[in-house]
């Protein structure tokens, strides 16, 4: 029988694109409160910046203005299945208590990298936080694969050398998913660019 609630964090070295997966697909999937994407792009359009689908889970104005993520946050989503709460965890190093924090609250996790950067040393600290919380229903999401020009090589190399390393760790991962948030690829639809 499946739970009908599922709680999820998103977790990875900062930069890699967590908080903007996470809004793409709550867009992407017609998760948001009426309004809400209108009103993210017109904030950005009155301050003269580039809108971003992060800005839609990073609500702190200092977060937004630095471009990072801070402390945690939680949005829902819904399924004819299940229900979710999507934590966003930060990736930023000086902000490690908040990601526990918040990874200590799932059930499953979406551990994001960054392919034009590879593995990088809080992907396999989350790696290892993720494993001692005992979260074990983890998926590895390759984001910004536009950056790499969607090469298949990028993705795979990126896959062989974490799942070895979370091997290690006692982590066996579901799945690992090349993504653009950037672009919506396989975020909540299936690419055609990444087959």
């Amino acid at each position: 029988m499946i739970d009908k609630n599922l709680s999820i964090v998103t977790v990875g070295h900062v930069d890699h694109g967590k908080s903007t997966v996470i809004g793409r697909l709550l867009a992407d999937a017609g998760a948001l409160p009426d309004g809400k994407l209108e009103q993210i792009r017109k904030n950005c359009e009155q301050n003269s910046k580039p809108f971003e689908y992060a800005f839609l889970l990073d609500a702190l104005k200092i977060e937004q203005a630095q471009g990072i993520t801070i402390d945690t946050a939680r949005c829902f989503f819904h399924t004819s299945k299940r229900n979710y709460i999507i934590i966003d965890a930060p990736g930023h190093i000086e902000f490690l208590k908040n990601m526990v924090t918040g990874a200590s609250r799932a059930q499953a996790a979406l551990l994001v990298i960054d392919a034009s950067r590879g593995v990088e040393e809080n992907t396999r600290r989350h790696g290892y936080f993720l494993s001692m919380l005992g979260i074990r229903q983890v998926a590895i999401l390759v984001n910004k694969m536009d950056l790499v020009v969607y090469k298949e090589g990028v993705f795979t190399d990126i896959k062989q050398e974490f799942e070895t390393f979370l091997h290690k760790i006692n982590i066996w991962p579901d799945t690992f998913i090349p993504v653009s948030g950037f672009w919506g690829d396989n975020i909540a639809h299936v690419s055609d660019k990444m087959p």
